[in-house]
């Protein structure tokens, strides 16, 4: 089966939906200053995988990230941003977006490990980092646990990753950056 995506003026390419094994999931591929940044993400605008890969080649490295599918790219002139399904705690707006799509992929020094996301209302930012995306990070990055840690991991992943978050929501309390709740309506 073949899927569809579109290159947009800015070089960033944007899948349709496909099945990530963690339900509907589309990937966008960003040429940035230091290679691709492949995001994967959720209907709803959670993000499921950010990885950066050395190839400028968005194409390429889109094919690669998604092996098991056959990418068909079509060109289309403006890029969609991502929507999100949150509301903002700031002013109650709907218009929360990611951080990354306010400027051109090329001016991307550096992708953030935890995603951010803006309200295009008030400005207010926020963080989101979900559970399967911690849990990819803690896969790819093992080298940066201990014994211990890695022991925790392998006892018990759900209370892993459950303190992980509540250490990730202390640091970011301390910019006063609130986690992004999608999917939540108030």
């Amino acid at each position: 089966m073949t899927l569809e995506a579109r290159r947009s003026g800015d070089g960033r390419i944007r899948t349709d939906f496909y099945d990530s094994g963690h339900g509907s999931a589309y990937c966008i591929a960003e040429p940035t200053r230091k290679g691709t940044l492949i995001t994967e993400l959720t209907g709803e605008g959670e993000v499921l995988e950010q990885v950066l890969s050395e190839t400028n080649d968005a194409e390429a490295a889109l094919s690669e990230h998604l092996a098991s599918e056959e990418i068909r790219v079509t060109e289309t002139k403006k890029y969609e941003g991502v929507r999100v399904d949150a509301m903002c705690d700031a002013c109650g707006s709907h218009s929360i977006g990611r951080e990354l799509d306010a400027g051109s992929p090329e001016g991307i020094d550096a992708a953030p490990v935890v995603p951010v996301f803006v309200c295009h209302s008030c400005r207010a930012k926020y963080y989101q980092l979900g559970d399967t995306y911690l849990r990819r990070i803690v896969a790819r990055k093992g080298d940066l646990f201990d014994r211990t840690e890695l022991a925790e991991l392998k006892a018990n992943e759900a209370a892993f990753v459950e303190a992980l978050q509540e250490n990730v929501i202390r640091i970011f309390a301390s910019k006063k950056m609130k986690r992004l709740k999608i999917g939540e309506s108030r």
